[in-house]
């Protein structure tokens, strides 16, 4: 069987707050998941059971995480930045890689922060966990999905450099800050 080529990147989600004049329901929360992308340009996740396996890293269910609120028609306190697993089901020999890969992330992570300092945004902070686990940079979707709303397949994708991603973050707040305004 030949090996699949492929480029690790990151797949930018964007979960937006369910009610943006409520006091409970005004968070929402932007994730990168890791996956990746295929020669061809389909986008495929990582998987733990088949083809992953001798990885420098444990990248199955691997993503990069922050929330804010909406206050006032403002999107507000970006918090909660973090890496973290979002697995179904674990096992110890599963949860030995994620610890593992999750202490090798941190250690280059304080040693980019030792160097340059502490990141500024979320956005600054993705790039630089992209950048420890060797990913290419991100992909976001371009358009409307073509039949079902999940598909990768049915989906195009646009790329973002790794030296743009702290930018595409950025826009993609101030994209959803100007739309919040459009609809007042």
């Amino acid at each position: 069987m030949e090996e699949e080529k492929y480029k690790v990147v990151g797949l930018l989600n964007h979960e937006k707050p369910k009610n943006i004049h409520s006091e409970w329901d005004n968070t929402g929360h932007l994730s990168v998941t890791l996956v990746k992308r295929l020669e061809e340009g389909q986008i495929r996740n990582f998987s733990d059971s088949w083809g992953d396996e001798g990885l420098p890293y444990h990248l199955a269910d691997l993503q990069v995480r922050c929330f804010y609120t909406v206050k006032n028609r403002q999107v507000t306190d970006i918090f909660g930045w973090k890496v973290e697993y979002r697995p179904h089901a674990v096992d110890l020999p599963r949860v030995e890689k994620m610890v593992k890969t999750l202490r090798k992330i941190e250690k280059k992570l304080e040693a980019i922060s030792a160097q340059w300092g502490r990141p500024e945004s979320f956005g600054e902070f993705v790039q630089r966990v992209l950048k420890v686990i060797g990913a290419e940079g991100m992909v976001r979707r371009s358009g409307p999905a073509k039949g079902a709303d999940w598909s990768y397949d049915g989906s195009k994708w646009a790329s973002i450099r790794l030296v743009d991603v702290k930018f595409e973050i950025l826009s993609e707040l101030a994209d959803y800050q100007e739309s919040i305004k459009a609809a007042a």
